[in-house]
């Protein structure tokens, strides 16, 4: 089949300068149906790692068409672009785009996006994230990047000719390595969407949920944009659904099987439109529920998936339930979050059980079904290893942020919604040093919630708890006697109190709201309406 008359493809290559260069100018825009920016810190940092060795980087492809005058947002760098006639508009590259970009270009310091924030060792040639006390070898790619830059940074520090000849070579790399680039020029914007699916699939290099975003998006009716959902949870605050999560989440307001194929789910836009906004307006109730009564402070502490996606189905099926059956709700959640994965379903089993326990007409039957998949004695929680992803972890950090912690330096309260929804696991800091090896250095009785604002050392950090005041000390599961032992320089004693501690607090935290012993009973008013 020959391709429409209409529709052109090119073939091309930029060096990252040209590339930027159209970004700076406007030229370069991206489409509704983009997804959101998803990368973390070491994908950024695995980027510039193949730019430097002169690895391949993927291709990128162009939707070459008019775009209008708008404001344009990559990560921290703001665009005024005006009229075109014909613009870049982004199918495939956003993620790199985007990090090159913010990790590049100059852009407002106070929207500055620590996974932007790389340094290149000039000793070990190995890229990484800024930190307030980097050595002299370090030098940021944004300084690289720029020449005048780099000739005055490497002029203030005494450097060897090696290490000179590499901070050139790193310039050298980030203005003329070429990236391989196809430009469609089309007026079909579903011809778009097509090759979209088609270059996303194939390989299999990108997930389900992002190319449902893709098929499910609206240039002419945000309402219609799966984005624009996206982008409104992401707004309040409270974190973002990521992964494949969102897409269960709207089929899960449809239908028990979230599994199912969705790439015919919608007939009509309003279809489409309707789905949606149920699923906004669960994931909302869902996460004021989340918020003011399961104590979990982010979205991206729920510990499984199952959790988030049992959750906006049941409210977008009965969205006022009744005290009672709240109460059971966060029965059910922090019982499931301890348990994890139903044992002889797995991780896929238990998210279809979980929908499935979920029916209309009945909010008190539909609760007890969850609690039923949650029968038998749930393990006792014990301090692992500090991984940001791992339910242990997020279970302790919900804990701990139920003390409503405090700034040790200012005794002032911590948000910590705001703290984990831009920092994530850098919401806590290190207590004691890193620099050597121990097992409880690398746990959660290493670390404490703690303002942006610190810039210290961990010893200085530790320090200064000798100044903080008893009730700012409690808000971390820190006592006198612990600080007694930092001064003496007992770490690892420290470390072993506040371990203990910390398992004592976090065990008592899940039993209250596991409500283990409690039986399953509908409330005195669902009693009488079911007799009457």
């Amino acid at each position: 089949m020959s391709p429409p008359l209409n529709q052109q493809l090119i073939a091309a290559r930029y060096k990252i300068d040209d590339l930027l260069r159209l970004v700076a100018e406007g030229k370069v825009r991206l489409p509704r149906f983009q997804r959101p920016l998803r990368w973390s810190g070491s994908d950024v940092e695995r980027l510039f790692d193949s730019i430097y060795q002169g690895f391949p980087i993927g291709t990128l492809l162009f939707w070459i068409k008019e775009a209008p005058a708008e404001d344009i947002q990559l990560g921290p760098v703001e665009i005024r672009a005006g009229k075109l006639q014909e613009a870049h508009w982004v199918v495939d590259g956003q993620q790199r785009i985007t990090s090159l970009v913010a990790s590049l270009l100059p852009g407002n310091l106070d929207e500055r996006d620590q996974r932007f924030e790389i340094v290149f060792d000039l000793l070990s040639e190995q890229f990484s994230h800024s930190a307030p006390h980097d050595p002299d070898t370090r030098i940021p790619v944004r300084e690289a990047y720029d020449l005048h830059r780099v000739l005055t940074w490497m002029r203030d520090r005494d450097l060897p000719t090696e290490l000179q000849d590499r901070a050139f070579q790193l310039a050298d790399r980030l203005h003329n390595y070429e990236i391989p680039a196809y430009l469609v020029k089309t007026d079909d914007e579903s011809a778009l969407q097509i090759i979209f699916d088609r270059t996303n699939t194939f390989g299999k290099s990108m997930k389900k949920a992002e190319v449902f975003q893709a098929l499910n998006s609206s240039a002419a009716n945000p309402r219609a944009d799966v984005r624009t959902v996206a982008l409104d949870i992401a707004s309040r605050g409270y974190g973002s659904l990521v992964g494949n999560t969102l897409l269960y989440c709207v089929l899960s307001t449809r239908g028990p099987d979230v599994l199912r194929e969705f790439r015919n789910e919608f007939k009509t836009e309003d279809d489409q439109i309707d789905a949606l906004q149920r699923t906004r307006d669960a994931v909302f109730r869902a996460t004021d529920f989340l918020h003011d009564r399961a104590d979990v402070p982010h979205l991206s502490l729920i510990p499984h998936q199952n959790l988030t996606v049992g959750l906006v189905r049941f409210f977008a099926l009965h969205p006022t339930p009744q005290p009672q059956i709240l109460v059971l709700l966060r029965r059910w959640f922090w019982r499931a979050a301890v348990m994890g994965p139903i044992s002889k379903l797995g991780t896929t089993g238990t998210l279809r059980a979980t929908t499935s326990a979920i029916a209309p007409g009945n909010e008190f039957q539909s609760v007890a079904n969850l609690l039923d998949l949650t029968s038998g004695n749930p393990p006792t929680f014990n301090i692992g290893s500090y991984k940001w992803t791992s339910a242990d972890n997020r279970i302790a950090v919900c804990g701990l942020a139920h003390l409503a912690p405090r700034d040790v330096l200012t005794g002032e309260p911590l948000d910590v919604t705001d703290l984990v929804d831009r920092l994530a696991r850098d919401a806590m800091v290190p207590i004691v040093s890193l620099n050597r090896d121990a097992p409880l250095l690398k746990t959660i009785a290493n670390r404490m919630f703690a303002s942006p604002s610190i810039e210290m050392s961990e010893s200085e950090f530790a320090a200064q708890l000798s100044s903080a005041d008893a009730s700012t000390l409690s808000s971390h599961r820190v006592d006198e006697e612990m600080v007694q032992a930092l001064q003496d320089g007992g770490d690892d004693r420290f470390l072993e109190m506040r371990g203990a501690s910390l398992t004592t607090y976090v065990n008592s935290f899940l039993e209250a709201r596991m409500e283990q012993n409690m039986p399953t009973r509908p409330s005195i008013s669902a009693l009488l309406t079911d007799d009457d």
